[in-house]
């Protein structure tokens, strides 16, 4: 999965975070059986990764939200 700073910045500038991210948007995934974005479009998708706009996965436990929404953060700082 193309982390958010790759939309950005291409092949330049990254670094682990974009491992963490996708990583990230993988155990999303695994948790509630859909990746955290869907959308129409190639277009649409990147807005609503840069958005970071996503629903978590309700079953999951409380921890692994956690975990998740800080692999997903926008700003990988």
């Amino acid at each position: 999965y193309m982390s958010p700073e790759q939309f950005a910045a291409g092949r330049a500038r990254l670094g682990p975070t974009a491992d963490v991210w996708s990583l990230g948007v993988c155990l999303h995934e695994a948790l509630a059986g859909a990746p955290p974005f869907q959308a129409e479009g190639l277009v649409a998708l990147m807005q609503q990764v840069a958005a970071g706009s996503y629903t978590p996965a309700a079953d999951a436990p409380a921890a692994l939200r956690e975990l998740v929404r800080l692999a997903l953060q926008v700003d990988p700082g």
